[in-house]
């Protein structure tokens, strides 16, 4: 439950600025952090952290667990004598707003098997550090890695098209891989820990600043995951086959509904074994976050079910999830279950008395508001503290975009509602509405306190290429905007005490 007045910013790792052609947990990460204390903010809200797919998506991952490597910092493995000359080794980019991803593939990896070796063969007091880390993480790691060095030597075809003794686990088979490819598998051991590694150094400034970290946690994983080949008993799956997938019917969104084509879980098989999936899953984001967003929070009180031939999400059906004892469960295991639930879609009674049994904070979307006067998004209809409050999230416009795209009667309506007169006063007048309502955190993305229109959009849901590249550069934060954020956080009494 959200008890303190407090605001914060929403922005992905991938969006900070720096010398590589993504952001990374460098200078730039610590200085953001600063950024974030000097404005008064409490909270920095970020996307998942896993590893992206090639179009860079973080919700369609090779593992729940793993992180995503391309943010590991080269330039810390520089200090650390692991690589050398590396200004000379990193390629040029023209374009420092957005992400390369094709040239991310090109070099990043070459040069973290550059640092991987020198580490072999350096005599550091780090490599007990990170046997442990192996250790500790054993439970998705071994399987983790093991998955990622056959990925590459099927040349990133889907598990199910493996030889049937690595498609299913045959024991001997995989005894005798992980010895064939030992030096391979170490590899992907070692970037997984330079990743916690940075992170955590990241994460603990930031709390020393007195500033959250909210991550973000997908429902559902990848079918072509880790996760998956790994754990096939408790999915929806048989032989490898899925019958169903996961997705969500017609929203906002999408007239045909959003078909994820994930593979829906086994609840009754999950149930059997005490959750323990979960409890691992938990266990590692609340490592990596102070708190999580629970994306389609929906989904823990019911799926929806669609056939694996349809073509879209329409013709699909709800199936109840036994989301009471899997939440007693997790509260049970862990002291701080801090879980903010993303409430948004169709929601039911059923998934709104889910929420609140367990005193979990929703979400409002101003964006969303602008439907009717009714329409609860509207900060005069919140109906409870408990919640926070967006201008919009990573998968809406940013304001101005959206304000753009309006037409001349939603316009009014958005002008008459927060007394605003020209287009250059729009954004701040809608911040300072999620400000002053009684939601006790309001989350602002930094594109909007940037006032970007489309150009800066994360995410267009439904669109597969050209999301998730955005990024900002220092030279277009205004000097006084850290003092204009702190100035409108004191006022509605946002600053954490």
């Amino acid at each position: 439950m959200l008890k303190e007045r407090l605001s914060g910013i929403l922005l992905p790792i991938f969006s900070l600025p720096g010398s590589e052609p993504i952001g990374t947990f460098n200078q730039d990460a610590f200085s953001f952090i600063d950024f974030l204390h000097s404005s008064g903010q409490s909270v920095w809200q970020i996307l998942p952290l896993n590893s992206v797919d090639l179009d860079g998506s973080p919700y369609n991952s090779k593992s729940a667990f793993a992180g995503n490597i391309l943010h590991i910092d080269l330039f810390e493995l520089e200090d650390k004598k692991l690589l050398t000359k590396l200004k000379e080794k990193l390629p040029f980019f023209e374009n420092k707003t957005q992400v390369n991803y094709p040239l991310l593939q090109k070099y990043k990896i070459t040069l973290l098997k550059e640092a991987f070796n020198n580490f072999t063969e350096q005599k550091s007091n780090q490599k007990e550090d990170f046997t442990n880390f192996c250790k500790k993480n054993s439970f998705w790691l071994d399987d983790f890695a093991l998955f990622s060095v056959l990925d590459n030597h099927f040349d990133n075809k889907s598990w199910i098209d493996w030889p049937e003794e690595l498609k299913f686990r045959k024991k001997s088979t995989l005894v005798k891989f992980e010895k064939d490819n030992k030096k391979e598998i170490e590899f992907i051991k070692f970037t997984q820990w330079l990743f916690f590694s940075q992170w955590q150094k990241l994460k603990n400034y930031a709390n020393k600043k007195n500033v959250e970290i909210w991550g973000d946690m997908p429902i559902f994983v990848s079918f072509d995951s880790a996760d998956v080949w790994a754990n096939q008993s408790i999915f929806q799956i048989k032989k490898g086959i899925r019958k169903s997938v996961a997705g969500v019917p017609p929203d906002y969104f999408s007239e045909n509904g959003q078909l994820w084509g994930n593979p829906l879980y086994d609840w009754k098989k999950l149930k059997q074994e005490n959750f323990l999936w979960w409890q691992k899953r938990f266990e590692t984001m609340f490592e990596l976050y102070d708190s999580v967003r629970l994306d389609h929070f929906r989904g823990f009180e019911a799926y929806w079910k669609v056939p694996a031939k349809e073509k879209t999400a329409i013709n699909g059906k709800w199936i109840k999830v036994p989301g009471k004892e899997f939440f007693k469960k997790m509260k049970s295991v862990f002291k701080n279950f801090k879980i903010i639930a993303e409430d948004l879609g169709n929601i039911t009674k059923e998934v709104t008395n889910l929420r609140d049994e367990f005193n979990f904070p929703g979400m409002k979307v101003l964006q969303f508001a602008f439907s009717d006067v009714e329409n609860l998004f509207f900060p005069h209809n919140f109906s409870t503290k408990n919640c926070v409050v967006y201008t919009g999230t990573h998968d809406n416009d940013t304001l101005l975009g959206w304000y753009k795209s309006l037409d001349n009667n939603q316009k009014s309506f958005v002008n008459y509602y927060i007394d605003n007169y020209t287009e250059e006063k729009l954004v701040w007048k809608m911040i300072r509405v999620a400000f002053s309502s009684i939601a006790n955190v309001a989350i602002i993305p930094f594109q909007d306190f940037l006032q970007k229109d489309s150009v800066a959009r994360l995410n267009t849901p439904g669109q597969s290429k050209g999301n998730w590249r955005w990024r900002f550069i220092w030279n277009e934060v205004p000097f006084e905007l850290k003092d204009s954020i702190k100035g409108l956080t004191q006022v509605y009494n946002r600053i954490k005490k």
